[in-house]
């Protein structure tokens, strides 16, 4: 299974972060990419060994090929306000599953409307 990390935030601070250091441990996955389009303080480290494992890592979904593979899409943004958006953008690019971490968006209407494009 391959998998893109949308969001992951901060080394040993962000959700994203430890979802991602778990999916890399996992021997059937295959973290493909890390999105983060806002580089904390420290992310660079993070960058340089994730590079070394062969993942790839951008600042948007949109500097990514569309999936071929089955692709799970974990979105765990630290700004929930983008979610929609994200998710919709993961749906286009091909994503298979999308794991969305809580709350997921600021508004139950948006939750009905990744419910829907789901």
């Amino acid at each position: 299974l391959d998998v893109v990390v949308v969001g992951c935030g901060l080394p040993k601070r962000g959700v994203g972060w430890f979802h991602l250091i778990q999916l890399l441990d996992l021997p059937n996955v295959n973290v493909r990419a890390v999105v983060e389009n806002n580089r904390p303080k420290g992310f660079d480290n993070l960058v340089q060994s994730l590079q070394a494992r062969g993942v790839v890592c951008v600042a948007s979904l949109a500097d990514l090929d569309r999936f071929t593979k089955r692709t799970l899409c974990f979105i765990s943004d630290r700004s929930n306000n983008r979610n929609l958006i994200l998710f919709r953008t993961c749906l286009e690019m091909g994503a298979s599953a999308i794991y969305l971490e809580k709350p997921g968006a600021p508004t139950v209407k948006q939750l009905e409307d990744m419910k829907t494009l789901a």
